[in-house]
């Protein structure tokens, strides 16, 4: 039965033989003195996996994975040993190698996104997003994979952010040299902490005269990794269309920043559109906010 079990997944977390095969060197190695651990590490890395799914509490973990006071103990020791920070850092380089680069990326892309926490105990107003809660600030290679990520107030600029994990990216990413960044970046102690920690920041804009929409270099990378942060549920977009242009109710004043359906299809590839529809609404959102607008509205399913 034992053996049914495991090539049976009792939930879509659930470890396979090939990743167990890969993660089992990395897990910790019993002490040569003092009793032997009965505790089955693949089960514990399971548990870990359905609660980080689930979004359940310790005390409602399933007990059929164990004791949840067990779980927990080993979640910290995986902490303090940087487990999960390896596997992740791991599996990249192996990603990379297989797609036919370098193993240590060379390039990266910064950006923010701002999440609403309205319950959380340390949160902050962005006040260009208008949203109560925490700021996520990202960097990711030139492909979209996931280096480095550090959780602030919404009230946190994105170029204060980037300042907080570029001396962390310089130790866990060495040979990382070039990074691009928009407008947001583009800020005199960023620039010189960059230079200090031997990075060239390289600011994508928007400065051609020519009209219409265009996909900017590097830009959209980061926004495909942002999208993969929170797997499941829902993603509800809105956003200003391109003939907004010239309106007084609102919206980015640089043109990169305005959507499309054609862009939502093509940014959002990997998502189920549920619906996606691009037309004329009335605003009524404050002042600089009222009146009729062009945006393109969708809802995508992971």
């Amino acid at each position: 039965m034992g053996e049914l079990a495991r090539k049976t997944k009792r939930y879509s977390s659930d470890l396979t033989d090939e990743e167990w095969a890969q993660v089992e060197p990395l897990m910790p190695r019993p002490s040569r003195l003092g009793r032997k651990p009965s505790v089955d590490l693949r089960e514990v890395l399971n548990a870990i996996r359905y609660l980080a799914r689930s979004a359940g509490g310790w005390r409602m973990l399933p007990v059929h994975f164990g004791p949840w006071q067990t779980v927990y103990w080993w979640f910290r020791r995986f902490v303090r040993r940087l487990l999960f920070r390896t596997i992740h850092d791991v599996a990249l380089m192996l990603d990379r190698e297989a797609a036919g680069r370098e193993a240590s990326p060379t390039g990266g892309v910064l950006d923010s996104q701002t999440v609403k926490a309205p319950f959380a105990e340390v949160r902050g107003y962005d006040g260009g997003k208008r949203v109560a809660g925490r700021k996520r600030h990202v960097a990711v290679d030139t492909d979209g994979r996931l280096l480095m990520v550090n959780l602030t107030p919404a009230d946190v600029s994105d170029s204060a952010g980037a300042q907080t994990i570029l001396t962390a990216i310089r130790r866990r990413w060495p040979w990382l040299k070039h990074l691009f960044a928009d407008a947001g970046y583009d800020r005199t102690k960023l620039m010189d902490k960059a230079g200090f920690l031997d990075f060239v920041v390289e600011i994508v804009r928007r400065s051609d005269p020519k009209g219409g929409f265009t996909v900017l270099p590097r830009r959209w990378v980061v926004e495909r990794t942002m999208a993969a942060l929170a797997p499941g549920g829902l993603l509800v977009l809105e956003g200003f269309t391109p003939a907004q242009e010239g309106r007084r109710s609102g919206g980015p004043r640089d043109p990169a920043l305005l959507w499309s359906v054609a862009l939502v299809r093509e940014h959002f590839a990997g998502l189920e559109l549920l619906e996606c529809l691009e037309g004329t609404v009335l605003l009524d959102e404050g002042p600089k906010h009222q009146g009729y607008a062009e945006v393109v509205r969708a809802v995508l399913r992971k």
